[in-house]
């Protein structure tokens, strides 16, 4: 099965999207590689996260992906949803809300399923997008995560202010001459010239 990308062409047919579904992401499955390498990298290397062994007779029967490993997946899953041709980067603005409804277990397969709630302008022509965002599991009834991403979208030229702001002209630098110390006159009190 074909996976589309939706693409927009600018931030303006960004912005006429508002209130619809963006699409959805591909299945990825999350691999006790990744959850090792989150808990080395973040320190939360609680045993329902690393130890097998032990997790198998613990409450949900095997080890399971951090709940902010989980969150840590949206924008490589979101890249998968949707694009906006003459951008210079998309960067983190946020979390407005998040809830992990349940775990996510090793080997589980999950997906990204994204609505554009809404679009507000920024300065130099960057706009800000809030997206809720839905995070499922493979065969599994309801989301495994919800939250409410935002991002700040930059163009690839950022765009002009529309009052140009006067440039003050440089200050020349000066600099006082260097000293040496035959510079220094010997019959000058407090001077000491050694001989």
């Amino acid at each position: 099965m074909t996976h589309l990308v939706r693409r927009f062409e600018n931030r303006a047919g960004l912005a006429g999207a508002v209130g619809q579904r963006l699409g959805e992401s591909r299945w990825h499955e999350v691999t006790q590689a990744q959850v090792d390498r989150f808990a080395e990298a973040t320190g939360d290397d609680q045993w329902i996260h690393v130890d097998a062994r032990r997790a198998a007779q613990g409450p949900f029967g095997g080890t399971i992906a951090h709940g902010y490993l989980v969150l840590a997946l949206v924008p490589r899953l979101l890249s998968e949803v949707f694009e906006v041709c003459g951008l210079a980067l998309m960067i983190n603005a946020g979390v407005d809300t998040v809830r992990f409804l349940r775990p996510v277990p090793v080997g589980g397969q999950v997906r990204l399923v994204a609505d554009l709630v809404s679009i507000v302008d920024r300065v130099r022509g960057a706009v800000e997008a809030s997206i809720d965002v839905n995070i499922e599991m493979r065969d599994r009834p309801g989301p495994v995560c919800r939250a409410r991403a935002c991002f700040i979208l930059y163009p690839a030229r950022p765009v002009r202010a529309r009052r140009p702001v006067a440039a003050t002209p440089p200050v020349a630098a000066t600099r006082a001459p260097e000293r040496r110390a035959s510079d220094h006159d010997p019959e000058s009190p407090g001077i000491a010239v050694g001989g």
